[in-house]
């Protein structure tokens, strides 16, 4: 989920409790949008925004510890807010678990490991989430500083509607991944209609974008792309940028070339997303006759 999208759920779920559990709840609300201050590393570069993005700050022994540790300094010195870091872990463990859901996977448990795990579930902005999410804040903002028994209901209700729309998107991507034949390299749920997939498939030089309705069981493809890796992925690998993008995407290739002069001019491509019309991810490479690299620009 986009950071906005964090914090109204925090304000969705937490809110209605604020006047009764003042510390946890405002906690919580903190808490659902804490992870994603790692995206300050893009005053590092882009190179470093890739490398630190969802890693540390979405470890659940991270957060975990840090709870534990921040609870006890509390306990001892302010017991009145001691609830506060519950409610911060509480928030940042709900963060990484619907990051968890996600397309480009978190570092769950960083430090032991720097995997990155994905359900592939929900697209990061998912059109059904923003709009629950959005009506229940609306009235729960009308009514932020009461106590009141109505707007606790809501926000069990809406915690329950939540559960309940997500694990319908798991199991929707899991007919997903029965429905698609061979050579399956990702299968990444659209951002506007839950029943439908892209599924990104790869076959020698040929990787093939297609479109699921996993009600229907049809699909249609999208487009068909030649990469180019064999010719010049070896080249690209020592690239800090390259690096960053295919430990995102297993499906990060070299899509086109062209010659301009002596030089190779090259275009890599997260063929996952590649139907969202997005230009992350896109890597601009130029290279000299002797297939060294002259220039490399990233789109993030």
């Amino acid at each position: 989920m986009d950071i906005v999208t964090h914090g109204m759920m925090g304000v969705a779920i937490a809110g209605p409790w604020l006047a009764s559990h003042p510390a946890a709840s405002a906690g919580f609300i903190l808490g659902s949008v804490i992870p994603d201050l790692d995206a300050f590393s893009r005053c590092g570069g882009k190179y470093a925004f890739l490398t630190w993005h969802q890693g540390w700050t979405h470890s659940l022994l991270g957060i975990l510890l840090a709870g534990i540790v921040f609870w006890v300094l509390l306990k001892t010195t302010s017991p009145e807010l001691a609830g506060l870091p519950i409610g911060l872990a509480a928030g940042a463990t709900l963060h990484v678990l619907l990051d968890l859901t996600n397309t480009y996977g978190v570092r769950l448990f960083s430090p032991f490991t720097q995997k990155r795990f994905c359900l592939e579930w929900v697209f990061f902005i998912d059109c059904v989430v923003i709009v629950m999410t959005t009506g229940t804040v609306a009235i729960v903002a009308s009514y932020l500083a009461e106590d009141s028994a109505r707007l606790k209901s809501l926000s069990v209700g809406y915690v329950i509607a939540l559960a309940s729309y997500f694990a319908v998107k798991g199991l929707l991507r899991l007919r997903a991944s029965r429905l698609c034949g061979r050579d399956v390299v990702a299968i990444i749920p659209s951002a506007l209609w839950p029943w439908s997939f892209y599924v990104c498939q790869r076959q020698d030089s040929q990787v093939t974008s297609s479109q699921l309705n996993v009600l229907t069981g049809t699909s249609h493809v999208i487009t068909t792309t030649t990469i180019f890796d064999t010719e010049f992925r070896r080249h690209l690998e020592p690239l800090p940028e390259f690096q960053a993008m295919a430990a995102l995407s297993p499906a990060y290739h070299v899509v086109k070339f062209a010659r301009d002069g002596e030089k190779t001019l090259l275009c890599c491509r997260d063929m996952r997303i590649i139907n969202f019309g997005t230009s992350f991810g896109r890597l601009d490479v130029t290279l000299s006759p002797d297939c060294e690299v002259l220039s490399a620009e990233l789109h993030v």
